[in-house]
């Protein structure tokens, strides 16, 4: 099994590129400057063609790895290959290395002079690369290393004690060189891998807190919504109703109830199925979606009865309306499977707070309403008025209206 890659490893890779990249140009800049200040010094003790030939080809190497490191960038490679960029730089850092080795020992050739003092201009050069370069310590070395062995061994070869001792030293700054090269990539490890595990934290946790909230959102969606139909369900059907309830109280808005009972509903589920029952639902609760305005509420009570909630700031005739569109859309066929199927439904519905001023009542009065409807042929609709009240009054002492329907609705009740 391919063990897969630490996201964390990767993105401090790619910080140590990015830093090396972001260097480059102020390092490499620095360098031709030196190589120049070097060219002048030298003018006059080399051949003036080796000397133009090693400041050419120094300022090849650096234009070329420039030029490289901008085409890197352009091309993405700095999210896609951080290793790739950090072998290029430590072959760069090799060949400029060894084009500043081949200098000093072409000053060994002068005189010892020349070499001390390139050798101390160069040991400066070091150290700065040392300090620049903190992310990648095999290009530090790359560059380092190969120019001062050599200096080390043409000083303490010289034979005289002024160059012993500056081979002794250079091969302490070299050893400290080489120390402080590693110490700095290690410290800018260590800091940029507690910095995105810290963000990798950050964003585990975020995205658990999102994980979570759609946890509790779907919880709470399916609390409140029937499972077939998505629609309300009985409890949030009460919690609407209260709220809207007490909102029409504070003269608000004009609250309606309203019933809907299938009519053909048992047949349909007898002669097709369950499944087609269930389709006929959904496709109800579709219908009744389409007369919803944005504060009404739309329910399934269980079984083949619904309900809904209409609020508005002036109702008027707007309830009638929208029951006669319930009626309609219940009666137009549908169609299951290739199948045609007519339903239908009827509809009852009281207002707040003439047919009552509490859930109770005004469940009782639109199920009064809904009787009547039902008991006029179905596929009609009624609201509560004076008549219908009068005719339909209720036995307070048995919980049943004159015409023997239960008055009440007990999952609704209390």
């Amino acid at each position: 099994m391919i063990a897969q890659p630490d996201p964390v490893d990767h993105l401090v890779l790619r910080d140590r590129a990015d830093t090396l990249l972001a260097s480059l140009p102020l390092t490499l800049l620095s360098n031709i400057f030196v190589s120049l200040s070097f060219c002048t010094m030298m003018w006059g003790s080399l051949p003036t063609g080796l000397i133009g030939a090693w400041a050419v080809l120094n300022a090849a190497i650096n234009l070329a790895r420039l030029w490289i490191a901008r085409w890197v960038r352009q091309r993405g490679l700095l999210d896609t290959a951080p290793g790739a960029i950090l072998n290029f730089a430590w072959i760069g850092a090799l060949l400029s290395g060894l084009c500043w080795t081949a200098a000093l020992v072409a000053c060994a050739q002068v005189g010892q002079a020349y070499t001390i003092a390139t050798g101390l201009t160069f040991c400066g050069i070091n150290a700065g690369a040392v300090i620049q370069n903190r992310t990648d310590r095999a290009s530090t070395l790359a560059f380092v290393l190969p120019s001062c062995s050599v200096l080390i061994l043409i000083c303490l070869g010289a034979g005289s004690l002024q160059a012993v001792v500056m081979g002794i030293n250079m091969t302490l700054l070299t050893l400290m060189m080489v120390r402080a090269a590693g110490l700095a990539e290690r410290s800018y490890v260590a800091t940029a891998r507690l910095r995105h595990e810290a963000d990798h934290l950050a964003a585990s946790l975020q995205r658990a807190n999102v994980a979570a909230a759609q946890a509790m959102r779907q919880l709470d969606h399916a609390a409140n919504h029937d499972p077939l139909t998505d629609l309300a369900n009985r409890a949030a059907y009460r919690q609407a109703f209260e709220d809207r309830l007490a909102r029409a109280a504070r003269g608000e808005g004009e609250l309606t109830t309203m019933l809907i009972d299938l009519d053909r509903f048992k047949a349909i589920n007898d002669t097709h199925g369950h499944a087609a029952g269930d389709a006929v639902l959904v496709a109800v609760a579709d219908r009744l979606r389409s007369v919803l305005g944005p504060d009404d509420v739309a329910a399934r009570l269980g079984g083949d009865e619904f309900a809904l909630l209409l609020f508005r700031e002036r109702m008027g005739a707007e309830d009638a309306r929208i029951a006669e569109r319930i009626v309609r859309a219940l009666a137009a066929p549908l169609d299951l499977a290739g199948r045609t199927v007519r339903v239908g439904g009827s509809v009852g519905f009281a207002r707040f707070p003439g047919d009552g001023e509490s859930l109770q009542d005004l469940q009782i009065a639109a199920d009064v309403a809904l009787y009547a409807a039902k008991s006029e042929g179905r596929g009609t609709w009624r609201g509560v008025g004076d008549v219908a009240r009068r005719s339909a009054g209720r036995d307070r002492s048995t919980g049943r209206d004159q015409v023997g329907r239960p008055g009440t609705r007990p999952a609704l009740a209390g």
